[in-house]
């Protein structure tokens, strides 16, 4: 930078500098005179005080001595003689008064009564306290007071001594419109006495004072202000006057003329303005010439920077085609030339430079892209390679474990089994990974029930739930569509890591999957997922965290609770690929939220397939026992949209109240859904109840829990409940168990329980009709979701599953016919509920429903061994089919891998 340059900088700089200056000087002048005027008046104040009432009262003490060393009105007033204390008092009164210290003497008796006054003519009511205070302290007493007429006076109380001995009271009184008259005089100032109402007690100019019309504050307080009347300015200070008590009795106001200081402190004002102006005209004329001086030359720098940068074609292109040295040479002459020749010199060497960085990011890109493909191509081999042996290791496992073993054995081989499938699912993340992260993943758009996808996934985790005793649960909103289309293998891996992460880190509590509609369109549903649990929360300032690869909230979670940080990394860009966002709001000890939002195409509902014959519903009165809000909210909502009149309560005890009331209102409930664990009274201590009344011994129970076992089935059998669903019970569970209890009963209820205990009344049995004899053996559904558990070698890991089904199934089949040949119902009832389950997993919805038969049949008083064995028999035909299908879906899917 040139010398010169600097110079006009550190000029412009202190023009600036003494601005700013000038500017604070301004306002301090402008604050110093405001402070004075305050200043002045208050002290005119505190001088009209002084003068006007301290000073009167010190005159009036001075003059004491006139009566107190009156020596012959002492001894008369002793003597108790009047007239004598008239002669003598009366001369002094003359002489006080005549000098305007006092306007009245009195003088009192030790009693307190008067015995001399002058003038007569005042009323001395007001002053009789007083005389008898000073007769009992024997004190002088000083101060202001209002006589009889409301009149604010001063007063000076003293006692009288003859030899030491209280001979009486003497007092001074003075009005003090006087003393206003001489202060206003002497002082310029205008003095006034005001009642709280504005009424003056004393004034010195009446017309200045309703002139100006006074805002008088509250009695007691003091302000200061400035008011303008006319061309005059005039300082206006309030205070307090207060008697002997403190109390305040009257305003004490003066108002000064400060018209010719207000003129004075406007002009200061002015002209420093004026200055400070001036002085930012001056620097901002120098300033706006230096910009345009010093300036000018880099405009031109900027253009054709500009230039180069709005051509396309790399960096060596645009040298060659724009002559930049042409574009700079008339500005060689100017005042900066210096400057602008180091300016071009630096842009030179920046083009150059960015010409050398952009040939070796070519370069580097180029070897990236090879090295990126490589990597793909080297997981995508070695995770293959990896798959088969562990696949293998999986599949000897699971059939080692249906083998006779020791039970130190079955952990070690359970073990195996356990780490090789978490090995992996480790391997198919990473490698899901890698091809979102190449760009290879291609999003699928299939139809498909976003129901029946839930469904799946909760029932995949539910063991998991169970295990840790958490309720899992599904709100799907009644507007949201079920039928879509997307990709709904990238849809349930999003859910079930999600929801697997949810019962991961949840101790206690539950785990809630709600599903809303934020907005659709007639082609397009916009539908929000939120996953949320009642686990260990998140602290906010890790949050930010969660979503990046091998990342999680806290390095101590991988060692406690297992796990990558693949997951959520995967999830969001899953949810990215699909167009939609992810988040999480979570407080620390109070559980987390997971939520996403993703648009889904909507496709009509398809038309009814169900080969079960509907029972229609609508009308049935139903009471719902659960502990849980949410759980409530849900069951009401579902069976409100079967048109069942749903009542919700939370305990028993309120339960049974409203059982015993419907009946003796005829309007008796038909059934009664009963969640297990209930705080008090459990959903077993509600059936006995139930079933141990009369009247209400007709209402059929059914029971929803989220810890079931063999045992709890048992007992909830032996307390009359008629069926036992385990949480997250599916929408079509539900349903299905409904019309299995009420389907015999749905015309009125039984008048007694021998009839609802008959063979007759037996509940009824789910037998596939015709049409579902020539239904497909497997359920497609099913099928798609077992593949996207595995979706790069589904054939290995469908083989997996298949070889125990089958291997099981068989041995299932024969131990139900051994449970025939010893009509062991119990046993018979167990191994179809058994091998019921195994099915449903597998999609063999015939052989599910032909298993529900079973059972049914299995439970009714008297055993029908002929219906039973023909079942078994359907049941082993349906298995044949199963097995076909089964092999050639596996033959299908190597044939496309």
């Amino acid at each position: 930078m040139l010398l010169r340059t600097r110079l006009i900088l550190v000029a412009l700089s202190a023009i600036l500098l003494v601005a700013g200056l000038l500017t604070a000087a301004g306002w301090m002048a402008r604050y110093a005179a405001e402070k004075h005027q305050q200043d002045m008046a208050t002290s005119h104040n505190a001088i009209l005080w002084q003068q006007v009432i301290s000073s009167q009262l010190d005159r009036m003490q001075a003059a004491m001595f006139e009566v107190s060393r009156n020596w012959t009105a002492i001894h008369a007033l002793a003597q108790s003689d009047r007239n004598g204390l008239t002669e003598s008092v009366q001369p002094s009164y003359n002489r006080l008064s005549t000098s305007r210290i006092i306007t009245q003497l009195i003088v009192a008796d030790t009693d307190g009564a008067i015995v001399f006054s002058a003038p007569k003519s005042r009323s001395d009511t007001p002053l009789s306290p007083l005389i008898v205070e000073v007769a009992g302290t024997g004190k002088i007493k000083r101060g202001l007071l209002k006589d009889s007429d409301n009149q604010l006076i001063a007063f000076l109380a003293f006692p009288l001594y003859v030899r030491d001995v209280l001979a009486g009271i003497g007092m001074f009184v003075h009005d003090l419109q006087p003393s206003l008259e001489v202060f206003s005089h002497y002082d310029s100032t205008e003095a006034f006495i005001l009642h709280a109402d504005g009424t003056p007690v004393y004034a010195t100019n009446p017309e200045i004072l309703s002139r100006l019309a006074l805002a008088l504050p509250q009695l007691g307080q003091s302000t200061l202000a400035t008011t303008k009347l006319g061309s005059n300015i005039y300082a206006v200070t309030i205070s307090p006057l207060t008697d002997i008590t403190g109390t305040p009795q009257a305003h004490l106001v003066s108002i000064k003329d400060h018209t010719t200081a207000y003129a004075q402190q406007q002009l200061i004002t002015r002209l420093t303005y004026s200055i400070i102006i001036l002085v930012l005209i001056l620097s901002l004329m120098g300033l706006s010439w230096y910009v345009h001086r010093a300036f000018s030359p880099l405009k031109a720098t900027i253009a054709a920077m500009h230039t180069l940068t709005e051509n396309e074609g790399s960096m060596a292109q645009l040298m060659a085609e724009t002559d930049l040295t042409a574009r700079l040479t008339p500005l060689a002459g100017t005042a900066t030339a210096n400057e602008i020749t180091a300016l071009t010199t630096a842009f030179k060497r920046m083009l150059e430079k960015r010409q050398q960085v952009e040939e070796e990011n070519a370069h580097l890109l180029t070897q990236a892209e090879a090295a990126n493909q490589a990597k793909s191509e080297f997981l995508d081999n070695v995770s293959h390679e990896i798959r088969t042996p562990m696949n293998g290791i999986i599949g000897m496992t699971g059939l080692l474990l249906g083998t006779d073993l020791s039970p130190e054995q079955r952990e070690y081989t359970d073990m195996v089994r356990q780490s090789s499938e978490i090995l992996l699912n480790l391997i198919n993340d990473i490698l899901d990974f890698s091809k979102i992260e190449t760009g290879k993943l291609v999003l699928e758009r299939v139809e498909f029930d976003l129901r029946a996808m839930l469904e799946d996934v909760l029932e995949l985790l539910a063991e998991q739930a169970s295990a840790k005793r958490l309720e899992l649960l599904l709100e799907l909103h009644p507007d949201v569509p079920c039928q879509v289309e997307g990709d709904s293998r990238r849809l349930q891996q999003v859910l079930t890591h999600l929801v697997g992460n949810a019962v991961k880190f949840t101790e206690m509590g539950k785990v809630s999957v709600r599903v809303t509609l934020i907005e659709e369109s007639d082609a397009e549903a916009v539908i929000r997922f939120d996953i949320t649990d009642t686990g260990i929360g998140i602290p906010v300032a890790l949050q930010s965290q969660l979503f990046q690869l091998f990342s999680q909230a806290d390095s101590s979670t991988t060692r406690k609770y297992g796990g990558t940080g693949l997951g959520l990394a995967m999830s969001k860009q899953l949810v990215a690929l699909m167009q939609g966002t992810i988040g999480v709001n979570s407080t620390p000890g109070n559980g987390s939220t997971f939520w996403f939002i993703i648009p889904l195409a909507k496709r009509p509902m398809p038309q009814s397939t169900d080969p079960l014959t509907l029972v229609e519903l609508r009308g049935l009165h139903v009471l719902c026992v659960d502990d849980d809000a949410t759980n409530r909210s849900l069951l009401g909502n579902l069976l409100s949209t079967w048109g069942i009149q749903a009542t919700c309560v939370d305990n028993g005890p309120e339960a049974l109240h409203l059982l015993q009331t419907a009946q003796r209102e005829h309007k008796a409930y038909r059934l009664v859904l009963l969640d297990h664990r209930l705080a008090g009274m459990d959903g077993m201590d509600i059936a006995r109840a139930i079933q141990a009344d009369p009247a209400l011994q007709h209402i059929k129970l059914i029971m929803l829990t989220s810890f079931g076992n063999r045992d709890h089935a048992v007992e909830a059998e032996e307390v009359g409940i008629a069926a036992y669903l385990t949480k997250p019970i599916c929408q079509s569970q539900l349903y299905n168990s409904i019309i299995t209890v009420m389907g015999m009963s749905l015309a009125a209820p039984p008048t007694d329980r021998a009839t609802a205990d008959s063979p007759d009344h037996a509940p009824p049995v789910l037998v596939p009709t015709s049409d579902s004899q020539d239904a497909a053996a497997l359920d497609a559904q099913t099928i798609n979701t077992l593949k996207t558990l595995c979706p790069d070698d589904s054939a290995s890991f469908l083989q997996e599953l298949i070889t125990p089904f089958l291997q099981e199934t068989s041995t299932q089949l024969v131990d139900l016919n051994m449970a025939v040949e010893a009509a062991d119902t119990d046993a018979l009832e167990y191994t179809a509920h058994a091998l019921k389950g195994s099915c449903a997993y597998i999609g063999a919805q015939n052989m599910v429903t032909l298993c529900q038969s079973l059972q049914a049949l299995s439970q009714q008083p008297i055993t029908p061994m002929a219906d039973i064995i023909t079942a078994i028999e359907q049941l082993t035909a349906e298995f044949d089919r199963v097995r076909h299908a089964l092999e050639a879906e596996t033959r299908q899917l190597e044939k496309e891998s």
